[in-house]
């Protein structure tokens, strides 16, 4: 008798998206390990073009099935020639899930280079051990290196995370622009660009990261938001975290003007030693989100000694459009998995939770951190909401056409900062 896996796919291959209550039969998978490792392995075999449902079950595979899996991957790609997107997109995960399980392949990633048109190419690089590292840093600077290969040995090393080799590849590139499409005036500033998109900036004349290292996830309470979505949604692992004990208040209002009310995000009443926050026992997060939604910009708030904001500069008279505030809950907060510290907003698919705290922000443009209007210098990520959380009219609030809000600190002025980002 065929496995369920086994019958799932053969019903796929028939029937394709017209296949009776799909998810809900993948979803049974989820919970057997070898079921659903075993629908990852045969899809991979008979498939080659990329569906959300392949990449949907890849966030069950476990740690250790995903070394098989990725060993099948790369033999794939080397038989097509690199041509498979469901091989692409195994490595692609793989490189956000379990980068370390991708080290040991990076000779081969280099020459295959699956995914090298997207801007994840070389996610498989991240966390590389410093050791490695310095292998591939003496061939970055080699002088036999040709400049297109520098280019992308510059990418791999920035994902190492590694401040020493940063350091390192930094200078190194200061003082010698191999780049074919950047000139020497705009050098600086593509180089900061590119360290912010690895959580790295300048600040202080000085290498520096914005982010902490440690990532928390928001749990909200159950039915909190709006059931408009079809059934494959909110059921990704990052929704069903271990909550920690304390709650926080999150969402309603903190001035209820009519026209462009003052949001009440959350108010950190334990302040979380790795967000940087000093001399504070209590942070609230306010924001005006018709002003960064009708197209002001970015918007920053100076906070009193009881963490409470105040805009800074004028408040606009919104007449068309009105954005209202949060529904109001109390939520709780998960310290994430090493396994979902990093997440892409374009594989997250609306799937994934990417309401955070800390850790790395899930840029959907290139990155932009935000520069403290008054001492000048870059702020800290503090954290991100992602949208259609619901308002308190029963609807769904929406950052620009469906992006992320994200939200900064500067402890030194005591002043948030918040902007945003969509397609």
């Amino acid at each position: 008798m065929k496995s369920p896996s086994e019958k799932l796919i053969e019903d796929f291959k028939q029937h394709s998206w017209q296949v009776p209550n799909l998810y809900q039969r993948l979803f049974e998978l989820f919970d057997e390990p070898n079921e659903i490792f075993s629908f990852c392995k045969q899809f991979l075999i008979e498939f080659e073009d990329s569906t959300t449902l392949f990449n949907d079950a890849l966030s069950y595979v476990t740690k250790e099935n995903f070394k098989d899996l990725i060993l099948l991957a790369i033999n794939t790609l080397k038989q097509s020639k690199n041509d498979n997107d469901n091989a692409a997109e195994v490595i692609a995960y793989a490189s956000l899930q379990f980068p370390d399980l991708l080290h040991q392949h990076l000779d081969v990633l280099f020459k295959l280079k699956p995914n090298e048109s997207s801007y994840y190419s070389e996610y498989p690089w991240r966390d590389l051990p410093f050791e490695k590292a310095l292998i591939l840093k003496d061939k970055f600077i080699a002088a036999k290196t040709k400049k297109h290969e520098k280019e992308k040995l510059f990418s791999c090393l920035l994902e190492t995370r590694n401040l020493k080799i940063i350091e390192e590849v930094y200078s190194y590139t200061k003082e010698n622009n191999f780049f074919q499409y950047i000139n020497d005036e705009d050098l600086n500033g593509y180089l900061i660009a590119c360290l912010e998109n690895v959580g790295y900036t300048i600040k202080e004349n000085k290498i520096t990261r914005y982010c902490s290292k440690k990532v928390r996830h928001i749990n909200f309470q159950t039915n909190y938001f709006l059931n408009k979505k079809p059934i494959h949604f909110k059921k990704h692992p990052t929704w069903y975290l271990n909550s920690e004990n304390n709650s926080y208040n999150f969402g309603g209002a903190i001035t209820n003007d009519e026209n462009n009310p003052l949001t009440h995000i959350i108010t950190l009443s334990t302040i979380l030693k790795e967000l940087g926050i000093s001399d504070l026992t209590e942070l609230t997060l306010g924001l005006h989100i018709n002003e960064i939604n009708e197209g002001y910009g970015n918007v920053y708030y100076k906070h009193n000694n009881l963490g409470k904001p105040q805009l800074i500069g004028d408040l606009h008279n919104i007449e068309d459009c009105i954005d209202l505030p949060i529904k109001p809950t109390t939520i709780k907060l998960a310290v994430t998995p090493e396994r979902w510290k990093y997440q892409f907003w374009g594989s997250a698919n609306s799937r994934e939770n990417l309401f955070r705290i800390g850790g790395e922000p899930t840029w959907i443009q290139s990155a932009e951190v935000l520069t403290c209007p008054k001492c000048k210098e870059k702020m800290n990520f503090l954290l991100q909401l992602d949208t259609a959380v619901p308002d308190t009219n029963g609807d769904e609030l929406y950052f620009g056409s469906g992006g992320i809000c994200y939200a900064f600190w500067c402890d030194e002025d005591k002043i948030s900062g918040y902007s945003m980002q969509w397609t």
